[in-house]
This record gives C-alpha cells, sequence and structure tokens, in this order.
C-alpha cells in the first residue's frame, strides 16, 4: 500500500507538533503566609500535627511550593482534635513586577485523589490553590466528614 508523500509528511508534522514541551513562560516567585485551622470531623487519638505536617508538605510539593517553612500546633479542644497550621512559601507567579528578574516556567499537569481524610484534603486544597498559577482546573470532593473522595487534575506553572 503507497501513502501520498503529503500525508507522511502531515502525520509526521502532527506526531513532532505533539512532542514538542509547551510554551515558555516568564515567571516570577513570590512569597506567601498562610494561617490554616482544621477540626477533625470526628474524635481520633492519633491526629494531629505529626499527621498532619507530612500531608501539607506534600502538597505543597505538588504545587511546585519551594521554601516551604511549617509551623503546626495540636489543640484538643472538648476531645476533638484541631491543628493550628502557619504556613510559608514560595510560588510562582505570571504577574511580575518591575524589579524582579523573570524566570522560565511552563505548565505542568497533576493529578491528585484520595480516599483518606477527605475532610482534611479538600479543606487544604480550598485554602492553598487560590494561591497558585493554574489552569485547565477540576476539583471534585464527595466528603462526609474525614469519609470520602477527593480527585483534584489541573495544570500548574512550574519552573523548567
Amino acid at each position: 500500500m503507497k501513502y501520498h508523500p503529503l500525508f507522511s509528511f502531515i502525520l509526521f508534522a502532527l506526531l513532532f507538533w505533539g512532542s514538542l514541551p509547551s510554551k515558555a513562560l516568564e515567571a516570577e516567585w513570590s512569597s506567601q503566609s498562610v494561617h490554616f485551622n482544621y477540626r477533625l470531623q470526628a474524635r481520633n487519638p492519633w491526629w494531629g500535627c505529626r499527621s498532619a505536617e507530612p500531608i501539607v508538605e506534600r502538597v505543597l510539593e505538588m504545587f511546585e511550593a519551594q521554601n516551604i517553612a511549617l509551623f503546626c500546633e495540636d489543640n484538643q479542644g472538648r476531645g476533638i482534635p484541631e491543628v493550628r497550621l502557619w504556613l510559608q512559601f514560595d510560588q510562582l507567579s505570571l504577574k511580575r513586577t518591575e524589579l524582579s528578574s523573570p524566570i522560565q516556567a511552563s505548565w505542568k499537569s497533576l493529578s491528585f485523589s484520595s480516599n483518606q481524610l477527605c475532610g482534611f484534603y479538600t479543606s487544604l486544597t480550598d485554602r492553598l490553590l487560590p494561591f497558585f498559577e493554574t489552569r485547565n482546573k477540576q476539583l471534585m470532593s464527595s466528603c462526609s466528614g474525614e469519609d470520602g473522595q477527593i480527585y483534584l487534575q489541573a495544570d500548574i506553572l512550574s519552573p523548567f
């Protein structure tokens, strides 16, 4: 079977075009400070800063944050565990100031789901995601307290 040379060229061009990296964008690092309280929806003796800190760090790293500083305080008010978190981190922003020197960035796809601590992950994502440059965001959660499922898919700005 013989193909027309133009067909072969178009097929090659489409395959090559699809493998090209996304266009480089100019961005700058921006520092953020966030205070976040979360009261677990059920009595649970193991819940506290020891459980929350690695989750928060993992989520921030997934969002491409850098220079993460985290302080956590446990509060066992009325037997229901609560954590108080103070976060500082740097995130990429497309909004540039005149004094900054730009860095090269591109969009990176991320996908995340969890069926544990659904309420915590949902609150954390709702609180942190607005600080980050995203596009094509799909966030779905069906939580009943800490039970349920959260799903996040988005493109997030990432340094080259």
